[in-house]
């Protein structure tokens, strides 16, 4: 009977015995990795939060590459240049520009009728929301433009016609189906996070021309949204020596 006992009691010491080096492994272990040193280690291995321009970058990499330079002045809404730019779902888009302007108008396709004019210029404006009369889906339409660019040191004025289309009402409505969703989907979501889920939604559907409007509509941008919109104007706009590619 005192054998087993003894046994027993072996038994259980050696148990103790490894609980208390395990501890003491354990304490030995935290001592040699400060506590700042421990939070390094896992802010590490957290995945990193990208930064707006980089999400707009994966965006347009759906895009095919264009890469040609610009000259002075630059379209970037609409772009006679893109022909996946010029089908728009929005009734009333947001022209947009690099360079200096003096006046838009937009008309029905192949008319002198204006249907709106914006010549309410200042030095600061690269873009200007249409207000006039709502576009009809599936209508084309002419935006035209007299701008300003420097030859020999003079300025001088140059005109341009651009036609652009209103997509048409049965994919208008079904696109304003899903945008209504992907908002339901994202409840208190802000802003820029939304405008950045609906462009990458846009690119899905090719609609390029309603991917760069998410990009400059925004009424009151962040700095770091402007600073993004800066890289994209020049990288949509490249000049001589510039890369178009993102």
């Amino acid at each position: 009977m005192r054998k087993g006992f003894v046994v027993h009691f072996l038994l259980l010491d050696i148990v103790l015995s490894s609980a208390s080096y395990s501890a003491l492994a354990v304490i030995v272990n935290t001592d040699a990795y400060p506590k700042n040193q421990l939070s390094t280690a896992i802010s590490q291995n957290k995945p990193r939060r990208r930064s707006t321009w980089e999400r707009i970058v994966d965006i347009f990499r759906r895009r095919r590459d264009d890469g040609s330079s610009r000259g002075e002045f630059c379209n970037i809404w609409p772009d006679k240049e893109r022909s996946d730019a010029l089908t728009i779902w929005r009734d009333k888009p947001l022209f947009v520009w690099k360079g200096t302007i003096k006046r838009i108008e937009v008309r029905p396709a192949a008319s002198d009728e204006v249907l709106w004019r914006y010549d309410k210029v200042t030095p600061n404006d690269r873009s200007v929301l249409y207000t006039g009369p709502t576009l009809t889906p599936g209508e084309k339409y002419d935006y035209w433009i007299l701008y300003e660019v420097t030859n020999n040191r003079k300025t001088i004025e140059n005109q341009d016609r651009i036609p652009f289309e209103i997509l048409a009402s049965e994919k208008r409505e079904k696109i304003a189906n899903e945008l209504a969703r992907l908002a339901t989907n994202n409840p208190g979501v802000g802003a820029e996070e939304m405008a950045l889920k609906r462009a990458e939604y846009f690119a899905q559907q090719e609609l390029w021309s309603d991917v760069i409007q998410e990009m400059f509509s925004l009424p009151s941008p962040s700095t770091d949204w402007k600073a993004a919109q800066e890289k994209l104007r020049n990288q949509l706009c490249p000049t001589n020596g510039q890369s178009g590619r993102y």
